[in-house]
C-alpha cells in the first residue's frame, strides 16, 4: 500500500520537471525571437552553448561556434 503514495508522487515530479524544462526551452526561444526582432545581433549568442550548432534552414548553412553565429547574425541583420 506504501508504493502507490510513492509512484504517484515520482508521477508529480516528473510532471513537474517536464514542464520546468518546457518553460526553459520556451524562454529561450521567446529571447532568440525577441533578439532577432531587436535586430540584437550580439545578444544572440548567449542562448547557445559552446559546443553548439545553429543550422540555417534556407540556405543550409551551419554555424558551430558562438563567434560565427554572431558574425553571422551581424551581417543578416
Amino acid at each position: 500500500m506504501k508504493i502507490i503514495p510513492f509512484l504517484l508522487m515520482l508521477s508529480v515530479l516528473g510532471v513537474d520537471a517536464q514542464q520546468s524544462q518546457t518553460e526553459n526551452n520556451e524562454a529561450i526561444a521567446r529571447s532568440f525571437v525577441e533578439s532577432w526582432i531587436m535586430e540584437n545581433y550580439l545578444d544572440l549568442p548567449r542562448l547557445f552553448a559552446e559546443n553548439c550548432i545553429y543550422l540555417e534552414m534556407p540556405s543550409g548553412r551551419s554555424f558551430t561556434s558562438k563567434e560565427a553565429i554572431k558574425n553571422y547574425a551581424s551581417a543578416t541583420l
